[in-house]
């Protein structure tokens, strides 16, 4: 226990006419102080609560003073791993319940004007060895930093989330010639430093910051992408309306030619290729599957699995996966010696996991928390 310095009080008599019509005390205003001390001052109409807010500022001013300690002298009093600035958070508050306070001296006091003016100091000195000394400080100020660790996990695993998303975002931006590639590669390059920053065990403010950045810079480039795609699709939509004008001639009159009967297969590939031109891929399904139900489908002997591989592309272009899967096993039955016979078993199996890994989301999503807080750097006291 700090013996407490002895308690000068220096009190006015009475305030007189010549005490209403003073000015504030020079103690009370002066600067600068001697810097063995640390300060805090106060005024109120109340003496009292001008000295309690006084030793509140004293307390203030000594817990401000630990963010200016050297990283050697905050991992003395709180170990590694821990942020200078949250150290002094936590001694600014548990030096109201400490006994160091109890060694303030109050150094002078004043009234005027109707309001008491007060004055504390303590010696620097006699705060450091406090602090250094004091076992049951040092365990209150790890017990408040230890209750914080779990907050802190959260908080990591949080932002690690908000990374994730991130780039899965970054990911799916065009990066053609004409798409803003440079703004996305610097993005890029920010979630590398941001995570970079979190494995190092930098302060959460810092790299909460820089994410917040990041996501605001994302939103703006996707909002320019916004503007640049829909600019692109009504380009595409011009396109294919001036191609589908030109094309309607061609197209009627092959189509014409298979309704009348009078047909070869030149006429039908060259329907497939109009619609793959104009991505009817609707119509091109629909035709496909008409053509190879047909009486004459003499016609396109020896050419039977490139339409019915037309028909399962035509799946894949719509996203159709249960049509993929039914259109694709029955191309494998009846056409096992096509040359498009392991294509089509790719595009299969490329429809069956991307099935799977849909519905194993949820148990990855529950798995990734345990591996963030195994990730975390520093894990706490």
């Amino acid at each position: 226990m700090i013996p407490a310095f002895a308690v000068f009080l220096l009190l006015a008599a009475a305030p007189s006419r010549a005490d209403e019509a003073c000015v504030p005390p020079s103690f009370y205003t002066s600067l600068p102080r001697d810097r063995e001390y640390y300060y805090g001052v106060a005024r109120d109409a109340d003496t009292d609560k001008a000295r309690d807010a006084a030793i509140r500022n004293l307390g203030k001013q000594v817990s401000g003073d630990v963010e200016g300690w050297s990283a050697a002298q905050v991992a003395a009093l709180a170990g590694p791993c821990r942020d200078k600035f949250s150290v002094a958070a936590s001694v600014g508050r548990l030096l109201p319940k400490s006994d160091l306070l109890a060694g303030w001296e109050q150094d002078d006091f004043a009234r005027c004007a109707g309001l008491s003016y007060v004055l504390v100091r303590i010696e620097k000195e006699r705060v450091e060895r406090f602090i250094r000394e004091s076992p049951k400080f040092k365990k209150d100020l790890v017990d408040s930093l230890a209750a914080r660790v779990e907050r802190v996990e959260r908080d990591v695993d949080a932002l690690k989330t908000r990374l994730d998303r991130l780039e899965a975002s970054l990911g799916r931006l065009p990066r053609g010639a004409a798409a803003p590639g440079d703004d996305a590669a610097k993005l890029d390059a920010s979630v590398v430093e941001i995570r970079a920053d979190l494995k190092a065990g930098k302060p959460r403010a810092d790299v909460e910051r820089k994410l917040a950045a990041a996501e605001d810079a994302y939103s703006k480039l996707e909002r320019r992408m916004g503007g640049y795609q829909q600019g692109r699709d009504a380009a595409e939509r011009a396109r294919l309306s001036a191609l589908r004008e030109e094309k309607a001639p061609d197209l009627q009159e092959r189509l014409s030619k298979i309704h009348s009967g009078a047909w070869t297969y030149p006429d039908a590939a060259r329907v497939v290729g109009i619609y793959s031109q104009l991505k009817d891929y609707e119509s091109l399904r629909v035709f496909s599957r008409g053509l190879l139900a047909r009486k004459d489908r003499a016609v396109i002997a020896g050419h039977e699995d490139f339409f019915a591989y037309m028909v399962m592309a035509c799946d894949l272009a719509l996203q159709d996966d249960d049509a993929v899967l039914k259109d694709g096993e029955a191309f494998l039955k009846d056409y096992p010696a096509s040359n498009m016979y392991e294509a089509v078993k790719a595009e299969m199996n490329g429809v069956i996991a991307k099935s799977r890994m849909k519905s194993s989301v949820p148990a990855s999503a529950a798995a990734s928390p345990a591996a963030a807080s195994a990730a975390e750097p520093c894990p706490g006291p």
